[in-house]
């Protein structure tokens, strides 16, 4: 047997038209009968998230929805996940019927890693001082500081940045038999410890 909730949205969705539905009432009727429907927990959306539901319309017998998930950008992600949700209001069952993504800030301007990389190694091969490297008292090892050369933005990019980094690095470096370690050391090849 349906919630009393559930019933109260059928309703209601019974008595209006095909369209856009621009009315606080039904919305707050939907988001009442949420935790009732069959499949509306399937992203963890809970009632209390359905105040940001977009483009709520009746169509096809059935209600449709946007809603922004923003669990990426927890993790630095510039981007929202966009999920379009069919609430088949009769039966009670909702469904995501389309998952997209919506861009929520600018992203970074790329960054091309290798000629910064050049740079480095260059120095550190030929053992000078340069404005991003920390040598050790006999310049047999170095330091590279990182936070100078690639500035920490989204996390998600200043991670790929700094190892695109450490790679392209460590591809001119080891023919002089140098690698760079996770910690952004600069050690002879053998002794990464």
């Amino acid at each position: 047997m349906p919630s009393e909730s559930l019933l109260k949205l059928q309703e209601a969705f019974q008595s209006i038209k095909d369209g856009p539905i621009d009315d606080p009432n039904f919305e707050r009727l939907l988001i009442d009968a949420w935790d009732s429907i069959d499949g509306s927990s399937l992203t963890n959306l809970t009632a209390e998230k359905l105040g940001r539901m977009e483009d709520l319309e009746k169509r096809d017998g059935a209600i449709y929805f946007k809603i922004e998930r923003h669990g990426g950008t927890i993790n630095g992600s510039t981007r929202a996940e966009l999920h379009t949700w069919e609430v088949d209001v009769m039966n009670g069952k909702a469904t995501i019927v389309h998952w997209g993504r919506r861009q929520l800030y600018e992203t970074d301007k790329r960054l091309n890693t290798k000629p910064i990389a050049q740079e480095l190694a260059k120095s550190i091969i030929e053992k000078q001082d340069h404005k991003w490297l920390q040598w050790n008292k006999d310049k047999t090892s170095c330091k590279i500081l990182i936070s100078a050369v690639i500035p920490a933005t989204n996390i998600q990019t200043t991670t790929y940045r700094r190892k695109k980094l450490r790679e392209n690095l460590n591809k001119l470096l080891e023919p002089a038999g140098l690698l760079v370690t996770q910690m952004n050391i600069i050690k002879p090849i053998g002794k990464e410890h």
